[in-house]
């Protein structure tokens, strides 16, 4: 199968319902006719499950497999207006990511396509392989959430500043969200419990990095005292903190019967890391449980909102809108 440089506008192209799986940059494995209609095959049997529960994945256009996720997002992202940039994860592989264009207020006129990483798809014809196809389900999953919550929600989509608080917290609130909504989707799909539980806990391997970054952070502050250079280090660390947490609770949720013995280990391990942490990630299930997704609105990510406040106040940040609009941040000692 041979490799093409497609645009958003020849995505674009596929009717409503219509899907393409296309090569963008991708290694000579791809030029065996009989990998490329496998893997093809088995993705377009994913998208049918995927689709009985969430019949907003059919804006999707396109499933772009690429050796560079990240290259070929900002490929395809210069084609548009939006000046988003996805950041590369801080350890391993970015194994996709989700690009959404148009008025989402009109299903006919809103694109979708997922990028996913080459080894990913490869790994859908190993027997033994039981991450990747949850992989695929999670990126699935977010085609259909995006789509309702910008439906609603559009201005998420604004620009936003790091001085903008009230931006920032329902950004990361509807960013933890859709991680959870995603792994909670993918659960079904992994089969090797070593392999979930790994999954689970990436949020504490997380926490515990990003726990010593920004500590050793702050300290220098107390010497520089130049919050211009530490908070949008703080934004972006936990950020990624936020994030894994969203996919933890998704996948900790899938047990039911099981959940509160999984549960009660897991809290108990963020025990050992920091203890103000544990009230945060209790906030934050609470939140996402009863989190109503057939009627989402700002209002909706109020409670996620909240447990973002003490996330952050746990790192050792405490934002204040001052009377004239102004953002503050306090560091405690």
């Amino acid at each position: 199968m041979s490799n093409h440089l497609l645009t958003l506008q020849d995505y674009e192209k596929n009717e409503l319902g219509t899907w393409t799986l296309s090569i963008s940059n991708g290694s000579e494995w791809w030029n065996n006719p009989e990998n490329f209609d496998k893997v093809n095959e088995i993705i377009k049997s994913l998208f049918k499950e995927v689709s009985e529960k969430l019949a907003a994945i059919y804006v999707l256009k396109a499933i772009v497999v690429t050796s560079d996720v990240l290259e070929e997002y900002d490929r395809l992202l210069s084609g548009t207006t939006r000046k988003a940039r996805v950041d590369s994860p801080r350890e391993g592989l970015l194994t996709g990511k989700v690009l959404t264009w148009g008025n989402a207020k009109n299903m006919e006129t809103y694109n979708a396509l997922v990028v996913i990483d080459e080894q990913i798809c490869a790994a859908l014809t190993l027997e033994e392989d039981s991450v990747s196809k949850a992989l695929i389900v999670h990126e699935l999953a977010h085609v259909a959430e995006r789509y309702c919550t910008r439906s609603v929600c559009a201005d998420l989509d604004e620009d936003i500043y790091l001085y903008e608080w009230e931006k920032i917290r329902l950004s990361k609130a509807k960013s933890i969200f859709s991680e959870y909504f995603a792994q909670l989707a993918a659960f079904p799909y992994y089969r090797n419990k070593e392999d979930l539980k790994s999954h689970i806990y990436h949020a504490l391997d997380y926490l515990k990095i990003v726990k010593e970054y920004l500590d050793d952070e702050i300290n220098k502050y107390r010497y520089s005292n130049n919050m211009n250079e530490l908070w949008p280090k703080a934004v972006a660390e936990l950020s990624r903190v936020f994030d894994a947490i969203g996919r933890s609770i998704g996948l900790l949720s899938g047990f039911r019967d099981q959940f509160e013995q999984e549960w009660s280990n897991f809290a108990n391990e963020i025990d050992k890391i920091d203890s103000s942490w544990t009230v945060v990630f209790n906030d934050l299930l609470n939140a996402l449980i009863n989190f109503k997704y057939e009627n989402i609105n700002k209002d909706a990510f109020t409670e996620i909102c909240n447990a973002i406040d003490k996330g952050f106040k746990a790192a050792g940040f405490v934002p204040e809108i001052r009377k004239d609009g102004s953002l503050f941040i306090h560091v405690p000692f």
